[in-house]
């Protein structure tokens, strides 16, 4: 059984392809308060098409929301002067549910522009609860081959198609990332990452903001 180590906390998006910011901003901590909403809805407030639920029902994805002033505050976060959101996202992990495979999100949208996701944990996560695990640098190394996995079709970043997994990192070059609630993980487009099976009681709730950056402060 592999023991992951855990991340040392260096809070240099570019150097190692991700990084864990403590939110000091009481406003961004309001607004992302108030996403702890009810989950149906949430799910009230998008098409139908993007509310994605597991084979028992229970929502586990829905894409295509707006966070606006959550995002303005994430780009101030970062640096970001002029910047597109690609896509909000609610992440819902239903209790004792699978591991998200390896991947990198530039698999989805192949581009060469500054692409960042904003992932936040409305709770505290753990290796139980599936916190993310990455492979440090691994953005340094641009689009590695990937796979096709699952079967349901679906439109994510204005790219339709299978869900996508890469096997080219070894599971000994991933670290874990576990969060308190109220942290923002950021990581690059290219760097590789999955998150662990929820084995524990309780939905693991995270929103999302895919964003690209065409122009720095």
């Amino acid at each position: 059984m592999i023991e992951f180590k855990t991340y040392s906390g260096n809070e240099n998006l570019f150097e190692d392809g991700f990084c864990v910011m403590n939110n000091k901003d009481v406003l961004l901590k309001v607004v992302i308060d108030r996403l702890s909403t009810d989950l149906e809805e949430i799910a009230l407030t998008s098409k139908h098409s993007d509310v994605f639920r597991t084979k028992l029902g229970d929502i586990k994805q829905i894409q295509n929301l707006n966070f606006g002033s959550m995002n303005i505050m994430l780009a101030k976060l970062i640096g970001a002067e002029e910047y597109e959101v690609l896509n909000n996202q609610y992440f819902c992990k239903p209790p004792n549910y699978k591991m998200t495979s390896a991947h990198q999100d530039n698999a989805y949208f192949d581009s060469n522009e500054d692409i960042f996701t904003f992932w936040i944990p409305l709770q505290d996560v753990d290796v139980l609860n599936s916190c993310m695990f990455y492979v440090p640098q691994s953005h340094l190394n641009g689009l590695v081959e990937h796979k096709a996995i699952g079967t349901n079709v679906r439109t994510r970043t204005g790219k339709t198609g299978y869900s996508l997994y890469s096997d080219v990192y070894k599971n000994s070059e991933f670290v874990k990332v576990p969060m308190k609630k109220g942290q923002i993980l950021i990581h690059d487009k290219n760097t590789m990452h999955f998150s662990s099976p929820n084995l524990s009681d309780d939905y693991r709730i995270a929103v999302t903001c895919i964003m690209k950056v065409t122009k720095w402060k």
